[in-house]
């Protein structure tokens, strides 16, 4: 993919992940709108107003399906979806955290475990952005590096579940915006990462076995 490319698909997972992490503020709603209505996505750009115009709804519906307090319906973790079971912090989510340190990037405050959709969506975001700010920079092998390790946690992680977990979310949902953001946003993954196999092996496996609950991805220098 050329530069100009990677940059338009960083972007874009910049809106895409800020929902996520952020129900509740109507401006993450009104940021993607504009993104939706520039690449003629009238359906997600209806639905982004929807949901800037009662922020409340739109928060109460993801917290249904992905956060709690009652039993989720479509749970937002790689280890769910990965063994079939409700079990978290199992080999899944150690390999998880293992490509989060290989990089540098560290576990920070919040209480989700590693392998938390928007925790593997933002490792996905930030290795790509990191990249082409070296690339910019005039240092390619370290552009490659994380390139490199971007496509190999797509192969070895996010790309074994993300459709799937996606394709749940299009069908529970209730609010219009979470079924067009879903959709959007299997599209963009798809496209980006198309010539990439998947692998039946993980990175770190063979030393590591259980994960710590997080600290958190965010709140902390070089944190994802």
């Amino acid at each position: 993919m050329t530069v100009s490319q990677i940059d338009s698909f960083v972007s874009a997972l910049k809106l895409f992940k800020e929902p996520v992490f952020h129900p509740a503020k109507a401006s993450v709603y009104e940021e993607l709108g504009i993104w939706a209505q520039k690449y003629d996505r009238k359906d997600l750009a209806l639905a982004c107003a929807q949901a800037a115009s009662d922020t409340d709804e739109a928060e109460a519906e993801f917290n249904r399906m992905c956060i709690g307090p009652y039993r989720l319906t479509v749970p937002p973790y790689e280890s769910v979806w990965r063994t079939g079971r409700r079990v978290l912090n199992n080999r899944f989510s150690a390999a998880v955290q293992y490509s989060y340190e290989e990089i540098g990037l560290a576990v920070g405050d919040m209480n989700e475990p590693v392998d938390f959709f928007g925790y593997e969506l933002e490792f996905c975001y930030a290795t790509h952005a990191f990249a082409s700010a070296y690339e910019k920079e005039g240092k390619t092998q370290e552009a490659e590096l994380l390139r490199e390790a971007a496509s190999r946690f797509w192969a070895e992680h996010l790309g074994h579940w993300a459709g799937k977990f996606l394709e749940a979310m299009q069908q529970d949902a209730r609010h219009p915006f979470w079924r067009a953001w879903a959709q959007a946003l299997s599209e963009l993954l798809t496209v980006q990462h198309k010539d990439i196999a998947l692998s039946n092996t993980m990175s770190g496996e063979e030393t590591t076995a259980v994960v710590q609950p997080p600290r958190s991805l965010h709140g902390t220098k070089d944190s994802i």
